[in-house]
């Protein structure tokens, strides 16, 4: 969930911990009580469930500083002439994948 703390930049740490502890438990618990529902409707309350709960601890103490995020901008992303041949050549077998078993 660490979504969370980028979309409520006061979002504490004890709302990804417990976000963290929460889903397993809770998809757990849902698995054996009600092993007929569909995966999806678990997934579905599983999430809701921890949303609630990290919203809960978000609302209760939040932090009293937002989380700042650095920017680091002097990465070099120029791809290597051995990454573009790569793509080049996945790109032309997808393609000739394609037309042949089409």
């Amino acid at each position: 969930m660490f979504v969370f703390g980028l979309l409520i930049p006061r979002a504490p740490l004890s709302a990804a911990v417990s976000g963290l502890l929460v889903g397993p438990v809770t998809y757990g618990v849902l698995n054996w009580q009600l092993p007929d529902v569909a995966f999806l409707n678990h997934m579905a309350f599983t999430f809701l469930t921890v949303v609630a709960v990290m919203t809960g601890f978000t609302v209760l103490r939040p932090r009293t500083e937002p989380v700042v995020y650095e920017t680091v901008s002097d990465i070099d992303l120029t791809p290597s002439r051995g990454a573009r041949w790569g793509g080049v050549f996945v790109a032309l077998t997808t393609v000739a994948l394609y037309i042949v078993f089409w």
